[in-house]
């Protein structure tokens, strides 16, 4: 039950994206920067629908949350966010000098973050599992390029990879 509440959750975020490292100025609006990315990223402005700056730690610039039109307008943008990987100065007008890399990812629940998180501390780092990431509401891994993926839905499945025979 409590699993599927999560599922629920995470489904409400699929058409969101949250945008990462790019410095909080106190003259910026987050909507001048997301369609200063759609630009970068040669996406149309009007599929976005909302932006806003969360909350952040201290030591770390707030993450922009975008809702977007819809989940293929998400995949669109993702996609090109990856081949492009666009710089904090090219989506931020008072940070010209700043050459580090704008992170953007589909929006996750504070749950399926710390599975990401614990998946990969566990399975990338002490089981030399080569890929581990988040997509569609799930977090995936995969121990080689011709291994099976397999889908992570709780701690408990990240210990059963650990215990699994190479």
């Amino acid at each position: 039950m409590e699993q599927r509440i999560q599922e629920l959750e995470q489904e409400k975020l699929g058409k969101f994206l949250e945008i990462a490292n790019v410095p909080t100025d106190t003259n910026e609006e987050a909507k001048n920067v997301v369609e200063n990315l759609a630009a970068t990223i040669k996406q149309p402005k009007d599929g976005i629908k909302i932006t806003r700056r969360l909350h952040a730690r201290k030591d770390l610039p707030a993450k922009i949350l975008v809702e977007l039109r819809d989940e293929v307008t998400q995949e669109k943008w993702l996609t090109e966010v990856k081949s492009l990987k666009p710089y904090v100065a090219d989506v931020h007008p008072a940070c010209k000098n700043i050459k580090d890399v704008v992170y953007v990812r589909e929006a996750m629940t504070q749950l399926n973050k710390q599975l990401l998180w614990n998946a990969k501390q566990e399975l990338k780092t002490k089981q030399n599992y080569k890929y581990v990431w988040f997509k569609k509401g799930y977090v995936k891994a995969k121990r080689d390029d011709n291994e099976k993926i397999y889908t992570i839905r709780s701690n408990e499945d990240i210990q059963a990879l650990t215990t699994k025979k190479k």
